[in-house]
């Protein structure tokens, strides 16, 4: 789990809801923030390097990644996507953000 520092300790809360153990939650800590003693910085993940993507069997029934929810309809809760959402949000991502676009302003309409 990758949390920002703000949101610690609701991670924490979570992580220990999950099983998930606290050496598994690292802080995104971008901005030179320290970091909680007990804790990690995400940079730490960075000391393994580069490796194969592993592969997924059944990439539509697959978590690839717990997300929370806005909570418009009642309390945020953690949305669970799939590998396959994953991918396919990337290649949209991919495809709409090669293409080039020119926007021309009218400046009558400004």
């Amino acid at each position: 789990m990758i949390t920002h520092l703000v949101a610690l300790t609701t991670a924490i809360i979570a992580a220990d809801e999950c099983g998930i153990p606290h050496s598994n939650i690292f802080v995104f800590n971008v901005s030179g923030e320290n970091v909680p003693n007990g804790h990690q910085s995400w940079t730490e993940l960075l000391q393994y390097g580069e490796s194969d993507w592993n592969l997924v069997a059944d990439t539509d029934n697959t978590a690839a990644a717990y997300v929370s929810t806005s909570g418009t309809s009642g309390l945020p809760k953690a949305a669970i996507l799939s590998h396959s959402y994953m991918v396919s949000q990337a290649e949209i991502l991919s495809r709409t953000l090669s293409t080039s676009r020119k926007v021309r302003r009218d400046s009558q309409n400004s």
